[in-house]
């Protein structure tokens, strides 16, 4: 404790974490790191840990669409990123997940740059999924561009298509 004290009883006001354990150390140009996931959850640890293995070793992400590539998957932003030409169509995209036991799927979250495309459906394995609690969808406009950022409720241990389609004002 650094001396704070709370303001109500039942709610806290500060929280100092560190690892407590051997956590997954990652290195990149000369720099060394660890990711952590801190909160307050109802999770059971079983569920905990199906969360911190969908993190650190989310499965891989074959994309399928004109125009679009895979960037990887950003731990620092728990997304998967891919980024789409200047001149591709504003077609279809679709994202295959190869999920298994110990790389699955939790929420996953998708990062599409250079697309202005906020007005998308989604099919997770050919199954319609509305927009609202378990789908979500916004763009951050940039200097540099537009990126649409997507949000899937959904975990799997299987591998997973995910098929993105802009919608048409028609």
């Amino acid at each position: 404790c650094d001396g704070r004290t709370v303001q109500a009883a039942d709610r806290p006001t500060h929280c100092l974490g560190f690892p407590i354990s051997s956590p997954p150390l990652h290195e990149k140009d000369g720099r060394s790191w660890w990711q952590g996931l801190y909160g307050m959850t109802d999770l059971s640890m079983k569920d905990l840990v199906f969360v911190a293995n969908s993190w650190n070793k989310a499965p891989v992400l074959e994309v399928d669409g004109e125009g679009f590539s895979s960037q990887g998957y950003d731990l620092g932003r728990r997304a998967y990123i891919v980024n789409r030409n200047d001149d591709a169509p504003d077609g279809k995209l679709t994202l295959r997940l190869m999920a298994d036991e110990s790389s699955p799927v939790y929420n996953p979250a998708i990062v599409v740059k250079n697309w202005d495309q906020d007005a998308l459906t989604l099919t997770i394995n050919g199954k319609g999924v509305k927009r609202g609690k378990d789908f979500r969808t916004g763009v951050h406009h940039t200097i540099e561009g537009s990126h649409v950022i997507i949000w899937i409720k959904t975990r799997s241990t299987e591998p997973t298509v995910l098929t993105l389609t802009p919608q048409t004002s028609e």
